[in-house]
C-alpha cells in the first residue's frame, strides 16, 4: 500500500483457490513438515485433497510431497500462491 492503511482478507485471486476447489463438507486434514506454516491441507467429500500453498520468499523452492503412498516434488515459483489437488 502506498499510503499505509489496513487491509483486511485475502486478495480476490487468493480467496479463489479455496472457494473454487475446497468443496462444501470438506474437513480440514494435518500438514507435517517444513512447509506446514505456510500451508493448509483440506479433504473434500468425494475424496480429493487440496492442497493450498503459499512460497513467501524470493526464490524458486522445491515442495516434496507425500500422501502416504507416494512422493511427489513441486518447484514453487518465487512469492507465489498455489494450490495441488490430489485425485
Amino acid at each position: 500500500m502506498e499510503n499505509g492503511g489496513t487491509v483486511y482478507g485475502a486478495n480476490p485471486k487468493e480467496k479463489s483457490h479455496f472457494s473454487h476447489f475446497i468443496k462444501k463438507g470438506a474437513v480440514r486434514i494435518e500438514t507435517q513438515g517444513s512447509w506446514t506454516g505456510n500451508t493448509v491441507a483440506f479433504r473434500n467429500p468425494e475424496g480429493s485433497t487440496v492442497i493450498v500453498l503459499s512460497d513467501p520468499f524470493n526464490d524458486e523452492r522445491e515442495l516434496f510431497l507425500n500422501d502416504g503412498f507416494t512422493t511427489n516434488c513441486f518447484i514453487l515459483e518465487p512469492n507465489s500462491f498455489n494450490t495441488i489437488i490430489l485425485s
